[in-house]
């Protein structure tokens, strides 16, 4: 597994609670939706070069559709960077995260994507700081009381 390498896009998000939000894919399956989306007549070395570009678009959509769906849900409003895009190890995405000290928590979803008849499988990983997930605590109790 250490060896295994993971496409994953970045993006931060700021509102009554921060967090930074990483979509992560193997790089094959990576690959996989760049020759979906660009076209299957495309060589692995041509699709290399739209990698960054479509997984940071598609990345940007599924983040930004995820937490828009969320503050809609929790009457918040919540801003985002632009998404960027590295593949690397399960160790270096380990140490990444390890490295974000004042974001300890970590929240782990599993997503499916169907794209085009293709079945891709992904992980959502959102990592919070402790003030953050107090925050975003208090807004789910809210939003559960009022169900």
């Amino acid at each position: 597994m250490n060896s295994a390498k993971f496409g994953a896009v970045t993006q931060q998000f700021s509102g009554p609670f921060d967090a930074k939000a990483l979509l992560l894919f193997t790089e094959n399956h990576a690959l996989e939706i760049v020759r979906d989306m660009m076209g299957s007549q495309m060589s692995t070395e041509e699709l290399a070069e739209f990698e960054q570009d479509a997984m940071c678009e598609l990345g940007n959509i599924i983040l930004n559709a995820c937490l828009s769906a969320m503050a809609d849900i929790l009457k918040i409003s919540l801003s985002s960077s632009l998404p960027t895009y590295t593949v690397a190890t399960t160790d270096e995405l380990f140490k990444r995260i390890g490295q974000s000290a004042e974001q300890p928590y970590i929240l782990i979803l599993h997503i499916d994507l169907i794209i085009e008849k293709r079945r891709s499988e992904g992980h959502l990983v959102f990592l919070l700081s402790s003030v953050s997930l107090q925050n975003l605590v208090i807004h789910i109790e809210r939003y559960l009381e009022n169900i």
